[in-house]
């Protein structure tokens, strides 16, 4: 049995909530809706949700899956934002594939 742990749980949600940055992905949002596309704040709120609660239960699962550890994740999770970021301030637009 999986105990409940509300340290854990705060953790990981201050975490992910930084990650996340709604206010930094508005420009994406924007740019969706000026082509037209519909973006659900409900349903992109619940898919998040789910997506939080199934790694919350089952993140150590997954990655012991792949024999990693939460360090290594961490640091390889933090170089993928490093590169986003840089994408976005350089304005680099990846080719359409």
């Amino acid at each position: 049995m999986v105990a409940f742990s509300l340290r854990e749980f705060l953790s990981a949600f201050v975490v992910l909530f930084a990650v996340i940055d709604i206010i930094g992905t508005a420009p994406i949002i924007i740019d969706l809706r000026k082509k037209g596309k519909i973006v659900s704040a409900t349903r992109a709120g619940l898919i998040s949700l789910i997506v939080f609660i199934g790694f919350f239960y089952l993140g150590e699962a997954f990655l012991r899956l792949f024999h990693l550890d939460i360090s290594s994740f961490a640091v390889a999770g933090s170089i993928i934002i490093f590169a986003l970021s840089m994408e976005m301030i350089q304005a680099i637009k990846k080719p359409a594939s």
